[in-house]
């Protein structure tokens, strides 16, 4: 937590319009695919090819006033009104007034986390002291952040998920699943068809008393697509224009194993089924972030420093005692390879010495310790040698008979 950064979890160049913007083209740009500049997002594009998502909302400003913001839920609102949304400015059907939060109210992630719960909202303009726009912190951001919270580990998918989920047959409309949405304020629509022995239920909202399969999803996000291909969504069926394959996960699974799913496949919610493939539940962004529970992080987080305390006061006594027995072990080692060398050294003086004692016995008398025969015809046959290889060179051989 201590280095966590605001640069971390902030995009400073979030998708601005101002509030004359036709409506149509504010979500053609939302759907645009762009980059965002968040640091730790970033990073992942250069690992991931760049690969860009699209804009979750569009702040509405003129002259560098923040006015309102356009969110995937105004949308989904709008068209489940039926409203014509190309007559519209942004400026109509952006939500306002803005609440903004200072940068320096935001100290660690668990201040993002408590905001976004207490105010209910997906989105946090930052302002700087002269209350300038500085940027925006999307939940995206947070959700990608949870990196360092190993602790996701030890949470269980059924223990955060929603049992409640929202879902229609998918021969419904598609504007039908947009009123659904907005009628049980949900960002998504999970299609689903009973098993064999179930009787269908479009509008159930339920797991109590129907057994269902789930078959494909519609988010928020993707009915800006299809608003931006101008598509008559009270004419087509959701099994039409759903996303599938869907992408699962098992009540047993760990929240981290959902949180690298979410990043691995690029999406905002994961659906619940059970050994059957039966519709358990729905696991969200959201869903994570109230997993994270502050008064339980902070009091996990001081458990894990006394943790973390204890256990280096342990490696340095078990360094400081594995030293000390290595200390003792080459003090050891060291006396006996000396002994060892002393010991080499005393055999190769013997042997030299025996050596030398064997010469001089074959060349000397053992009584008399004169030179023997053997020595003297050596003497003879290398002065001799000498003379043939120097004429000038002259010897004499002295015979002595006692």
């Amino acid at each position: 937590m201590n280095s966590f950064s605001l640069n971390q979890v902030l995009n400073p160049h979030p998708l601005v319009v101002n509030p004359s913007t036709p409506l149509i083209e504010t979500i053609a740009l939302m759907n645009r695919s762009q980059i965002t500049s968040c640091q730790r997002e970033k990073e992942q594009w250069e690992s991931r090819a760049l690969i860009p998502t699209p804009a979750s909302c569009a702040l509405v400003m003129e002259e560098e006033k923040l006015l309102g913001i356009f969110t995937e839920h105004d949308l989904v609102r709008l068209t489940a009104e039926g409203r014509t949304l190309a007559d519209m400015a942004v400026g109509d059907a952006m939500t306002q007034p803005v609440t903004t939060f200072a940068s320096t109210e935001i100290e660690d992630l668990l201040d993002i986390v408590n905001l976004t719960r207490q105010y209910g909202i997906r989105h946090l303009p930052i302002v700087d002291q002269q209350n300038q726009l500085q940027g925006i912190i999307p939940l995206e951001a947070v959700q990608k952040y949870l990196g360092p919270l190993d602790w996701l580990r030890f949470k269980r998918v059924e223990e955060v998920m929603s049992k409640t989920s929202i879902h229609a047959l998918p021969t419904v409309s598609v504007l039908r699943v947009a009123q659904l949405m907005v009628q049980h304020q949900v960002s998504y629509v999970v299609m689903a068809e009973p098993f064999e022995s179930q009787e269908p239920n479009a509008l159930a909202t339920s797991l109590e008393n129907s057994i269902l399969r789930p078959v494909g999803i519609i988010t928020k996000r993707d009915l800006i697509q299809f608003q931006t291909l101008e598509l008559n969504l009270s004419q087509i069926q959701a099994e039409t224009l759903m996303s599938r394959p869907l992408f699962l996960v098992r009540p047993e699974e760990s929240l981290w194993s959902v949180h690298q799913k979410m990043e691995q496949r690029r999406v905002r919610r994961l659906i619940v089924t059970g050994a059957q493939g039966e519709l358990k539940g729905i696991i969200t962004q959201r869903s994570l972030l109230q997993a994270l529970d502050p008064q339980e992080m902070y009091g996990m987080i001081e458990v894990l420093q006394r943790q973390v305390c204890q256990l280096e006061r342990e490696r340095a006594e078990f360094l400081q005692s594995r030293s000390r027995e290595l200390s003792a072990q080459v003090k050891k080692r060291t006396l006996e390879l000396e002994q060892a060398n002393q010991q080499l050294q005393q055999e190769i003086n013997q042997r030299r010495q025996i050596e030398q004692q064997l010469v001089h016995d074959a060349l000397h008398d053992r009584l008399t310790g004169l030179a023997n025969r053997t020595l003297l015809l050596d003497r003879i046959e290398f002065t001799l040698q000498h003379a043939q290889r120097h004429p000038h060179y002259l010897f004499a051989l002295l015979f002595r008979v006692c």
